[in-house]
């Protein structure tokens, strides 16, 4: 019989993660990218190397996870971030770039 993880659910965006793993905070049930501009906002946003659009490492943790490589961790980091910064459709565009050469270099893998 295999135990399923219960899934702990961020109380301010929803995001889940299993009970258990550091991406949800026990104490405040908030997920590392809502602690990160909860928290502190003032340093968030003044942040230069890990700005508040970077939602903690949430977005690294699933590319990751998912060991994604570099053109997909890509498309997830722009899609996943569009909303952000008030670039959404440039976003997009960075993502679809991606994407298309990774098509690109599995169509020429075969």
């Amino acid at each position: 019989m295999s135990e399923t993880n219960p899934i702990a659910t961020c109380r301010n965006c929803g995001a889940s993660w299993p009970s258990g793993d550091t991406f949800i905070d026990p104490h405040s049930g908030l997920c590392t990218g809502c602690r990160s501009t909860t928290v502190n906002p003032s340093r968030r946003k003044s942040d230069s190397v890990n700005p508040a659009h970077y939602k903690g490492d949430y977005v690294m943790r699933i590319i990751e996870d998912f060991k994604l490589g570099f053109c997909l961790g890509n498309v997830v980091k722009y899609v996943l971030r569009a909303d952000e910064k008030g670039e959404r459709l440039q976003d997009l565009k960075k993502a679809a770039w991606y994407l298309n050469r990774e098509i690109e270099a599995v169509e020429k893998a075969k």
